[in-house]
């Protein structure tokens, strides 16, 4: 814009149109919002006018509480796979059990068919001996 040096009448602040911006970046959060990065990117944009004109300003905001954002971000997401970890090792320990308990049960079937075995080979032994 300065290059092009386009004339304006009737300006206080400038006989020459100028650019002036504010600018916002954020890394999403879970809970970001565009309005924030809106309203950060227009206070830039009054600090730039505020400053002179015909400049750029950086909002300082998103970044001050980027780590924030983030730290609370992680937090939720540790809470969430906490009690997903928990949920998913007291379904794991309930299927632990249902199987124990199918093993016990399998073990005495065993062990009766065992003894009724020895009983079986015992009553022929007699029955070939008598």
């Amino acid at each position: 814009m300065r290059k092009l040096a386009i004339p304006i009448e009737k300006s206080q602040v400038s006989s020459y149109v100028t650019l002036s911006a504010g600018l916002a970046t954020v890394i999403p959060t879970s809970d970001s919002s565009f309005q924030e990065m809106i309203a950060a990117a227009d206070k830039a944009l009054y600090q730039a006018k505020a400053t002179g004109r015909d400049r750029f300003v950086f909002s300082t905001e998103q970044t001050e509480n980027l780590e924030e954002k983030q730290i609370a971000t992680l937090a939720k997401l540790f809470v969430c796979d906490n009690s997903f970890l928990r949920k998913s090792l007291w379904l794991f320990r309930q299927k632990l059990q249902q199987t124990m308990n199918k093993n016990q049960q399998l073990m005495k079937q065993v062990q009766q068919a065992i003894e009724q075995n020895q009983q079986n080979r015992e009553k022929r032994r007699q029955l070939m001996g008598a």
